[in-house]
């Protein structure tokens, strides 16, 4: 399974709340959330919005992209 790196804990600190009030606005256990601020766990997809709203940030600042992917072109000439 790919494990996506976030930036869970960084966002925490940064706007100065404790592992224990996220876990209250994103509804898990503290266990869970620290299992996920270490790796060790992935963010349900589900879940994403919710801690995008709790952290106040964009699903690209949660995950570490600095700008939004680039949308892909594809070549025509090679299917026709």
């Amino acid at each position: 399974m790919l494990m996506l790196k976030n930036k869970v804990k960084e966002l925490r600190k940064a706007i100065g709340i404790s592992q224990t009030d996220l876990c209250l606005l994103v509804s898990l256990g503290n266990s869970h959330l620290s299992e996920i601020e270490r790796g060790l766990k992935r963010i349900n997809q589900d879940s994403i919005p919710v801690f995008c709203k709790a952290l106040n940030c964009t699903p690209n600042d949660l995950f570490g992209y600095e700008t939004a992917p680039k949308d892909v072109t594809i070549n025509s000439e090679l299917y026709q």
